[in-house]
């Protein structure tokens, strides 16, 4: 992970369907910029981009979040600076430096780092929980987990993310961009099975509600690795739900084999993992069973 210290973002006031201001109140957004004053949403976009890694993939990534950003705005009825528009030639000649360059990733993981995220995800859970209702037609990790699609689309909309797809292949992988026009936006590909689609869509709520991005810690690409192992345990928390971890206890087998299903189940879910990241997850959601009792 990288060696900085990232500023942790306040969580979101979860509201369902929360309104975007009214057409004739003035927003920052349109003001048109000076060369003294560069407009505050194009910075935001550029750090934003500049979070995501400077390579092949990374790029179009970066030009999808680009394209998302400009729907984004047209629903919302508002119109992008021309720096925003600009941000698409830097991007496209490489010209627009990523911030992790140069950076140091550590990738072990120790015993307090194992409890920390466990911390992190029941809070997230106990967040995500308080907010659900009865016509979600279940609860996230709940006895009828997981939950339905349609039930994980409300939960998002009340969590004031809007779920946006574009083209990046077949991974589990999601992207979200501090809130722009009132939403958090949510990319995940269009190319992923419905099992990577639901894991990514966890995983995008995960990073909202656990404060990994906002407008000053914009969620880099590829996430630092704490942040990467919260959200593939939050998911499966849900998606490996706390009774099918019962259901392999109940067949006596011990804490070992358990987090074995746990990883096996995981890898078909996400496949673009890969073993030691499946290995880990499963560990992790087994974890946070017996100890958590979640």
């Amino acid at each position: 992970m990288p060696s900085s210290v990232r500023t942790r973002a306040a969580r979101p006031t979860v509201a369902d369907d929360a309104p975007l201001p009214p057409a004739d109140e003035p927003w920052v957004d349109d003001v048109e910029p000076t060369a003294a004053t560069p407009s505050p949403l194009a910075e935001l976009v550029e750090r934003t981009l500049a979070a995501v890694s400077d390579d092949a993939h990374g790029r179009r990534v970066r030009l999808a979040m680009l394209t998302t950003v400009q729907t984004a705005a047209a629903e919302a009825g508002r119109t992008l600076p021309p720096e925003v528009h600009a941000l698409r030639t830097r991007v496209l000649r490489g010209t627009l430096p990523w911030i992790g360059a140069g950076g140091v990733f550590v990738d072990a993981a120790d015993a307090a780092a194992d409890h920390a995220l466990l911390d992190a995800v029941a809070q997230a859970l106990a967040a995500v929980q308080a907010v659900q209702r009865p016509e979600d037609g279940g609860g996230y990790d709940g006895l009828f987990a997981p939950l339905h699609d349609d039930g994980l689309d409300a939960l998002l909309r009340r969590s004031t993310i809007a779920a946006r797809a574009a083209a990046l292949g077949a991974t589990s992988e999601c992207v979200v961009t501090p809130p722009l026009f009132g939403r958090y936006l949510a990319l995940c590909s269009a190319d992923a099975s419905p099992d990577q689609r639901r894991v990514a869509l966890r995983r995008g709520l995960a990073h909202v509600l656990c404060g990994h991005v906002g407008e000053l810690a914009p969620l880099s690409l590829p996430a630092p690795t704490p942040v990467a192992r919260t959200a593939d345990v939050f998911a499966l928390a849900d998606l490996v739900p706390f009774w099918q971890v019962h259901e392999w206890r109940r067949a006596r087998l011990g804490w070992r084999a358990t987090m074995r299903e746990a990883a096996r189940a995981a890898a078909a879910l996400a496949p673009d993992w890969d073993a030691a990241r499946a290995d880990d997850a499963g560990r992790l959601r087994v974890l946070l069973y017996r100890e958590r009792k979640l």
